[in-house]
């Protein structure tokens, strides 16, 4: 028997009712919406990328970072986006296409305002991918409002209303290995 490992962030009740609640207010906005890589039908056009803000989840993706960096985009624009606290670290690795968001950005319960939201649906991105390995409800937020086609996650108990492929974690040791398993579905590897 498999044990799931589901995201180790603890999610208190007034945020899960926020969350409710913004589900219910995007309801419908991705019914029937069905997976597609691209609509040039070979890669993706643009990917975003969810950063971390977790120390310890920062030293894996950052060898993610350099591996994105040296692949063949073959035309693919890849952005990231993070919070102004994690972006300082980021800002190191990456030169071009972040973007960060302030806590003056979120409302009072900690979820995008719609403001960011908005920005982030101007970007017009074809796959969303959140690197972070415990659920978070920015990202979470973030990805459903997007609208992309492809929005990739790891597994947890509320991954499933906002992601459209989720990826099992079963040890955090082999979190790389997930990585890689998301750069092959969105094109990069």
């Amino acid at each position: 028997m498999v044990k799931k490992l589901y995201s180790a962030m603890k999610i208190g009740f007034k945020m899960r009712i926020a969350l409710w609640y913004r589900r219910r207010l995007h309801r419908g906005k991705n019914v029937e919406q069905k997976v597609k890589l691209s609509s040039s039908q070979e890669r993706l056009r643009s990917i975003l990328f969810l950063l971390p803000d977790k120390i310890e989840h920062i030293r894996i993706v950052e060898y993610f970072i350099k591996s994105i960096n040296h692949s063949k985009l073959n035309g693919t624009e890849i952005r990231f986006l993070c919070s102004q606290k994690a972006g300082t670290r980021y800002l190191k690795l990456i030169n071009t296409g972040i973007q960060m968001y302030s806590e003056e950005e979120l409302d009072r319960w900690g979820l995008p305002n719609i403001p960011l939201e908005n920005r982030i649906c101007k970007l017009n991105i074809e796959g969303i991918a959140d690197l972070d390995p415990e659920f978070n409800p920015v990202h979470a937020c973030l990805a459903q409002a997007s609208n992309a086609s492809i929005r990739i996650s790891f597994d947890s108990r509320l991954a499933d209303h906002y992601y459209n492929v989720s990826l099992e974690l079963k040890q955090t040791a082999f979190l790389e290995k997930s990585y890689l398993k998301m750069e092959k579905l969105l094109g990069l590897a």
